[in-house]
């Protein structure tokens, strides 16, 4: 469903285009008619617009009481000083996206970021250059699965139309595809990048692997979008990609491990509570409980798991596993 703020926006861009295409400027009594607004709202729209850069002229009216309306040629391009940490700092964001967001999208912020350096000074591009020489990211195991661009075009332009789709999809890279008619809501990104979607007929909330998306095909069926759905807290009920049943989590960290928790955030949503022996008890909710256990791995012998016996079930069910591995005689 189309809001009112997207309203005003589309309703502002058709107002820059018609007033920088009109070399002899446009009437405000015909932006009135053409948009079906009051006279005021068309001056708010015009004030928007000079404020966003652009420089609105006012023309000789042809008739008494009309007045005309253009935007000056070259007006409202991107002039944004920045300084050499800033755009250092912009090349590091694009460098840290290329290790977890599909390449349509780096290349975006990439162009975006090229285009701010063109307008710098020599200066501030040389000092950058030496700042960018001076950082890098330590590297780690995996990376993120190549996503087809098709797809995320598709399922960008889905998702502003709130258009369904039917989707192909190869669970876990799995032979044969299935097809899924969804409501895309938006796409979580990450170690992998993920599609949030709603159920046509169930009305449930699930993920796909983008990476495992073979084909997205437009229905032309139009949904209302939920407006009470919030992207930010979805991805938040989870523990990390995982969104399962959620669950009260109580976590005892020991002493020697309160440096690192000083430092550290389990969830979003956790609460610490400091013990009398220098440690602390961290709360927080959640699901997805094998992926917090081996998070917990991590922190060796200084962290205790207090509860859900659901989660020390599957702890105690990892730690098994693990041991399973091992050579005989060592245990």
């Amino acid at each position: 469903m189309t809001t009112s703020r997207n309203v005003q926006l589309l309703r502002i861009l058709g107002m820059i285009r018609d007033l920088s295409a009109a070399r002899t400027g446009v009437p405000i009594q015909d932006l009135r008619d053409r948009y079906g607004v009051t006279r005021r709202t068309v001056e708010r729209d015009i004030a928007a617009i000079e404020a966003a850069g652009y420089v609105v002229e006012t023309l000789q009216a042809d008739e008494p009481g009309k007045v005309r309306k253009r935007v000056l040629a070259g007006s409202g391009g991107l002039n944004l000083p920045v300084t050499a940490e800033e755009l250092t700092a912009a090349h590091a964001g694009v460098a840290a996206l290329e290790r977890e967001a599909p390449a349509t999208v780096v290349a975006s912020l990439r162009m975006l970021v090229s285009r701010l350096e063109e307008s710098q000074s020599l200066a501030v591009a040389v000092d950058a250059d030496a700042l960018a020489d001076a950082q890098s990211f330590i590297p780690r195991p995996g990376g993120a699965p190549p996503v087809d661009v098709e797809v995320i075009d598709a399922l960008r332009a889905a998702i502003l139309r709130c258009e369904r789709v039917k989707v192909m999809y190869r669970k876990e890279g799995a032979e044969p595809a299935r097809e899924y008619l969804l409501e895309p809501y938006g796409v979580l990104y990450g170690a992998k990048s993920y599609l949030v979607w709603r159920g046509v007929e169930d009305r449930k909330w699930r993920k796909l692997s983008l990476p495992y998306v073979d084909r997205v095909d437009p229905t032309g069926d139009v949904f209302e979008r939920d407006q009470d759905f919030d992207l930010a807290k979805f991805a938040a009920e989870g523990f990390g990609v995982y969104r399962e049943e959620p669950f009260e989590i109580v976590l005892r960290v020991l002493p020697e491990g309160m440096a690192r928790l000083r430092h550290h955030t389990f969830h979003p949503s956790q609460r610490v509570e400091p013990s009398a022996d220098g440690g602390a008890v961290v709360r927080f909710t959640a699901g997805g409980l094998t992926e917090i256990c081996w998070h917990l791995f991590s922190w060796g012998d200084s962290v205790q798991v207090l509860a859900p016996d659901e989660l020390l079930t599957v702890y105690a069910r990892q730690i098994e596993q693990a041991q399973r591995t091992l050579p005989v005689g060592i245990a």
